[in-house]
């Protein structure tokens, strides 16, 4: 059975109550592998809460997202809008409908293509500060570690740091996991090059004189590395009084 038929036959027997069923993810995007899961976004006109399911369905691994229009708007704008990681609207933006058309339908597409049109957030400087100070003191981290298990820990953290300084200094939305390398091949494949070899030299030798020279080439392409005089204020409503 197919993605499309497995889908379709989930929908018929469970959520034909549901206002709209999209198939989103790899298997709609044609990248999928033996290991990939159906990812499902479900609309309801009306719900108490939106909620996340996983569960096997005629041999595929299911995951389905479960919202109405305002908890879909409130993900699009409070959890993955902070992070620039539009993941649900993307996945809605490519999804195929399984269900019937309808207003409700074509008002969850309407909101996903509006979150990926408007792009990420401005970087302002306070932000490119604040990730610079970050990176400087993670390859303050690297240069010197006591032993291979600290250079591996910091170079993880180093590695998505400057990935998220570069999708943030590139204009482009940011990336987890897996999606790192394949954003950063649609940003700049030459880019995504120099950025892998120099981890993987790190991670396989335990030489970080690559990512080194890779991370300091390219901060200081955006002020350079930052320590002495970088201020960050907590906000004032950041105390709790003492029993």
């Amino acid at each position: 059975m197919n993605n499309i038929q497995a889908a379709t036959k989930l929908y018929q027997e469970r959520f034909l109550d549901a206002d709209c069923f999209f198939l989103c993810g790899s298997t709609v995007r044609g990248d999928a592998t033996k290991s990939s899961d159906l990812d499902i976004v479900i609309i309801y006109k009306n719900l108490p809460q939106a909620r996340r399911e996983s569960f096997y369905y005629e041999g595929w691994p299911v995951e389905i997202f479960v919202h109405d229009l305002e908890t879909l708007n409130y993900f699009f704008q409070k959890v993955d809008g902070p992070g620039n990681i539009p993941s649900l609207a993307q996945m809605l933006n490519e999804g195929k409908l399984i269900s019937k058309d309808g207003e409700v339908a074509q008002e969850a597409k309407k909101m996903a293509k509006a979150v990926i049109e408007d792009g990420p957030t401005k970087l302002e400087d306070s932000e490119l500060n604040n990730w610079r100070y970050s990176i400087t003191d993670l390859i303050d981290d690297i240069r010197d570690p006591k032993n291979p298990e600290e250079l591996i820990a910091s170079g993880v953290n180093l590695f998505d740091a400057m990935a998220t300084l570069i999708f943030r200094t590139q204009n482009s939305f940011g990336a987890k996991g897996k999606w790192i390398p394949r954003r950063l091949d649609m940003i700049d494949s030459k880019l995504k090059d120099s950025f892998y070899k120099s981890f993987q030299t790190l991670f396989s030798n335990h030489n970080p004189s690559e990512v080194i020279m890779f991370c300091e080439q390219y901060l200081n392409e955006h002020g350079g590395l930052l320590f002495e005089g970088h201020n960050l204020d907590a906000p004032k409503k950041w105390r709790l009084p003492l029993k």
